[in-house]
């Protein structure tokens, strides 16, 4: 990431993400040295050219115990992020760095709590768009949906790829950029029709489950890593799932809705809209946001 990317890139208002797991103790131990300050480094440039940064953290039993550093961290810089519990690559079994499901779970309870309190500071997106993908029965997010088509990724030689987990194993090519080929074409390749065998047998692994309907049994990529239909991380995800849902319970009948439901009764407006989780999931507006809206809109 140097100025001349920066300067290529900043009439497009394109938005970037990097990898990158916390303070430079614990990312270096989880990535190699130096990565974290030559991550910083593109970072502070793009952020000195105007481009909005996010971030992709990825949690292994290193770096789990210390979630809530991670998170003070980013809240520090600035850096809004999406969480991911490490997982094994395709055609490899888990290893040191994958982290079990009940410390996945674990983990991602209690990060979800320590983000409830720490909101206003920035976003966890994966946890918001799980959220509001509850509140509205579909899934706001690839994890959590029929993603097949919607997310292609292309290689650098052209390797055409149903979304970039999959890139760089051949058997799940699609297609080239060269061929042209349209959606069509894509979709008879074998790994497409592979992936959407795996979308309609989902149904009848996690039909019955209450959280199927915006889950749709998790990642594709994870579910083939572990050898079957239902992503091995779904017990991660029903606990989650179940551990929103409990919040959301205790916020729509706390004190402060309560007070709202009476004075709805008597004419007034607002009713249940207190608690961060409770916009959360009606789609509110987080801080940072309004604040990139106001500045887009001063620019105009």
């Amino acid at each position: 990431m140097d100025d001349a990317f920066c300067e290529l890139l900043q009439p497009y208002d394109v938005n970037l993400a990097t990898s990158l797991d916390g303070p430079e103790e614990i990312n270096d131990h989880q990535r190699g040295a130096g990565y974290f300050e030559r991550c910083m480094a593109g970072i502070h440039t793009a952020r000195r050219h105007g481009l909005s940064v996010g971030v992709i953290c990825t949690f292994t039993p290193l770096s789990a115990p210390f979630y809530r550093q991670v998170f003070d961290f980013f809240a520090a810089e600035g850096l809004s992020f999406s969480v991911h519990a490490a997982v094994c690559a395709l055609g490899s079994s888990p290893g040191e760095m994958t982290l079990p499901p009940d410390e996945a779970a674990r983990l991602m309870v209690d990060l979800f709590d320590y983000y409830l309190e720490n909101s206003n500071l920035i976003r966890i997106s994966t946890f918001d768009r799980m959220a509001r993908g509850l509140a509205t029965q579909n899934g706001a997010i690839c994890t959590f949906g029929d993603c097949l088509g919607k997310y292609l990724t292309i290689a650098p030689w052209g390797e055409i790829f149903s979304c970039s987990r999959f890139a760089h194993h051949p058997q799940w090519q699609l297609g080239s950029v060269f061929d042209c080929p349209d959606v069509d074409r894509l979709a008879r390749s074998q790994a497409w029709q592979k992936l959407r065998q795996r979308e309609l047998s989902v149904l009848q692994a996690c039909g019955g489950c209450t959280h199927f309907e915006y889950c749709k049994g998790g990642c594709p990529y994870n579910a083939i890593t572990g050898g079957g239909q239902r992503d091995p991380q779904c017990a991660v995800y029903r606990q989650l799932f179940d551990h929103i849902t409990s919040r959301a319970l205790d916020g729509i009948f706390s004190d402060e809705n309560q007070e709202e439901v009476i004075e709805h009764a008597s004419g007034r407006t607002g009713l249940m809209r207190k608690g961060r989780l409770i916009q959360v999931m009606k789609g509110g507006t987080h801080p940072q946001e309004a604040a990139r809206e106001t500045k887009a809109a001063e620019k105009l």
